[in-house]
């Protein structure tokens, strides 16, 4: 198949995964329409130039961040990326992609409208129904119509979908933007680690000025890893990343901060709960992260101050954390 006019690079951020980045760079070698270059933005402490060179038949180029973050990796290779490129693919390093998904996703691209920005692959395997819809909706935590923003900041699922379908929201390891936009938006870095969230704050910017889609045949699968949140850590991300988006873009979807604190007590609820019902100490801990995140919130108390005062706090602590 011919790929039209558009050329693609595909970005994958990693850390210490060498048997999953492995295993993606084997399902993009044998897809049926090879990328144009392969980014690999590492912030592990091994090297990966075997696991690299056995992949001829990709062009890939390698590069490491240190500290790692993965909306900080994302950045180094979006500036990496050929400027002869039209399209750029972020890819996270646990995915798989079946044979034909570069070949339907160009395909897509090659009629896609202007205003359509970026696009997500078919997370085929992802069709666990939510639980309780009606009742997390109530407080502003869930709903019905898939792949939407809440006014309490909350993202709802997008799942595997049937057809082609518009979403205000792209989960950022299996996606394809037009190279502009990517030129336009840099990803928040305020986000740490493992950026929980970052892709959704990233989208609200993005949205304001393009649609968003997922690819219903750009089929691509999750692979367990076995990998797990720290349950604390994860906490606190729960309460202070989702606040930090809702007041950077406060009425933006209508996001209000007093429905964002109601959404977020009920979560602290709902992982204690969980926690003491399922004897499950990741959900202790969750719950212990959603308290520590209310006491440090309790000092960002009107934006654009407690912003600036957030992102301020979090670089000094990445920079205190290289240092170590």
């Amino acid at each position: 198949m011919s790929r039209g006019a558009h050329h693609l690079a595909i970005i994958i951020p990693t850390k210490d995964h060498p048997e999953e980045l492995g295993r993606l760079l084997q399902s993009l070698s044998e897809q049926t329409v090879l990328p144009d270059e392969v980014i690999v933005v590492d912030g592990g402490a091994q090297p990966l130039p075997q696991c690299v060179a056995s992949f001829p038949a990709l062009r890939i180029r390698c590069t490491h961040v240190s500290p790692p973050g993965l909306a900080r990796q994302q950045n180094v290779g979006r500036q990496l990326v050929d400027p002869v490129m039209t399209l750029v693919g972020l890819l996270d390093d646990d995915m798989v992609l079946e044979a034909d998904a570069l070949e339907v996703m160009l395909s897509f691209w090659s009629t896609a409208a202007p205003t359509v920005g970026g696009v997500a692959f078919n997370l085929v395997n992802n069709t666990a129904s939510p639980r309780w819809v009606w009742l997390k909706a109530l407080f502003g935590m869930d709903a019905s119509r898939r792949g939407t923003f809440l006014p309490s900041g909350y993202q709802v699922k997008i799942g595997a979908v049937q057809q082609d379908t518009t979403v205000e929201w792209l989960y950022s390891g299996a996606t394809v933007w037009r190279k502009a936009v990517l030129d336009a938006f840099a990803f928040d870095e305020w986000f740490e680690g493992p950026g929980f969230l970052y892709e959704v704050e990233f989208s609200l910017r993005v949205g304001r000025q393009y649609q968003m889609m997922v690819v219903a045949d750009a089929h691509v699968r999750e692979v367990e890893s076995g990998r797990q949140w720290d349950g604390y850590r994860l906490g606190r991300w729960q309460v202070l990343n989702r606040l930090y988006v809702v007041r950077k873009h406060r009425g933006t979807h209508g996001l209000s901060v007093e429905r964002c604190y109601t959404a977020l007590a009920c979560q602290l609820f709902v992982n204690l709960a969980r926690g003491i019902l399922e004897w499950d100490r990741q959900y202790v801990a969750r719950a212990v992260g959603n308290f520590q995140g209310f006491l440090e919130a309790r000092r960002w108390t009107a934006a654009p101050h407690a912003v600036a005062s957030m992102a301020s706090e979090t670089r000094q602590g990445h920079l205190a954390n290289a240092q170590r």
